[in-house]
């Protein structure tokens, strides 16, 4: 990424260098692709992913962001992931939406972090959503009311 669009990055995001993974693993020179996008339904039914093999190190690290106070408040979403080294590992997570429901969380932006490496090169790409038109709160109410329905349809099959 050219120093020019780095520094319109900045200005117009703040947060964003200062994120970590950014400001230890990554310098904006470093950034393959940077993108903006609104956020949507499909952003809140993903999970982070982190794999690791002997030949690879890839993962996708997920941010909340928001304004506390007139300060920038980060809070790092889990992720669910497979470790092959030193020893197999495999953990899964709740869904981004699910994260931000169970943290009373509503941020007014997601940052997502992917960083791909093949042993030789890092590929960083970075995508900044911005939560302004999507409807957080009515997005979480149509979940609640999905697993109401499932429910009552689970203690219909069990009465009869």
């Amino acid at each position: 990424m050219n120093k020019y669009y780095a520094a319109l990055i900045q200005k117009e995001f703040p947060f964003v260098w200062t994120i970590n993974p950014f400001s230890t693993l990554c310098k904006p020179e470093d950034v393959n692709k940077f993108k903006v996008a609104r956020a949507d339904a499909r952003l809140m039914r993903s999970k982070p992913v982190e794999y690791v093999d002997y030949t690879s190190n890839d993962f996708t690290q997920i941010f909340a962001v928001w304004v506390e106070g007139g300060d920038w408040r980060v809070e790092r979403l889990r992720g669910s992931g497979y470790h092959q080294i030193p020893q197999k590992l495999e953990w899964d997570c709740s869904t981004v939406g699910e994260q931000l429901f169970e943290g009373k969380i509503n941020p007014e932006f997601i940052v997502v972090a992917t960083q791909a490496c093949d042993g030789r090169a890092d590929y960083w790409e970075i995508i900044v959503y911005k939560m302004g038109r999507f409807d957080l709160m009515a997005y979480h109410e149509d979940q609640i009311d999905k697993a109401v329905d499932e429910l009552k349809r689970q203690l219909r099959a069990i009465a009869d």
